[in-house]
């Protein structure tokens, strides 16, 4: 799963790592500390970098606007789930942020605040959408 990896560029970077329990049933994921709903989001809003594999810690990273990179999950039996992480990537002008390994990530790389300002205006737009969608829903 490439921790190893994590925990060099970490250690190279100066910088903590957290190991978050996702409360997963595979065992490969369950390591790590549990958190209650509010802690993992402050842990993900205080962090310097992400490394997440769920569609919940990637919104998060890209709301509070942290340098991020998604590992593509193998769900054994669900190949699809991880097709909103990609998409949401890709609606934002994220998809670079995506990698299929840890292994793949030589470097932490940041993300510019330019891109973060074109990735919250594509998502303030999205958002008006879905309000015109639930108000018309709901007349």
């Amino acid at each position: 799963y490439g921790k190893n990896n994590i925990e060099f560029l970490a250690k190279c970077a100066g910088i903590k790592v957290l190991w978050i329990d996702t409360g997963a049933p595979i065992p490969q994921f369950a390591t790590g500390i549990k958190l209650a709903p509010f802690e993992f989001v402050s842990s993900i809003k205080n962090a310097e970098y992400v490394f997440t594999d769920s569609f919940h810690g990637c919104c998060f990273a890209s709301l509070f606007e942290k340098n991020f990179y998604v590992i593509k999950r193998k769900y054994k039996g669900y190949p699809a789930q991880h097709i909103r992480i990609s998409e949401m990537l890709e609606l934002i002008g994220m998809k670079d942020r995506e990698v299929n390994s840890c292994e793949e990530i030589k470097c932490l790389e940041t993300i510019e605040k330019e891109r973060y300002f074109e990735a919250n205006k594509k998502l303030e737009q999205m958002r008006e959408i879905s309000q015109k969608f639930l108000e018309d829903a709901l007349k």
